[in-house]
């Protein structure tokens, strides 16, 4: 039982840290812009 609960708490922790890598992506892809526009 309790490695059930470590696998899925590992699989949990992967989705999360694609996610999270994806959501920073997106972010830095919406933020070159401002930063082209204030740096001029």
């Amino acid at each position: 039982m309790e490695i059930a609960v470590f696998v899925l708490s590992l699989a949990f922790f992967a989705v999360a840290s694609y996610f999270a890598g994806v959501d920073s992506r997106q972010l830095e892809l919406v933020r070159q812009p401002d930063i082209q526009r204030w740096s001029r």
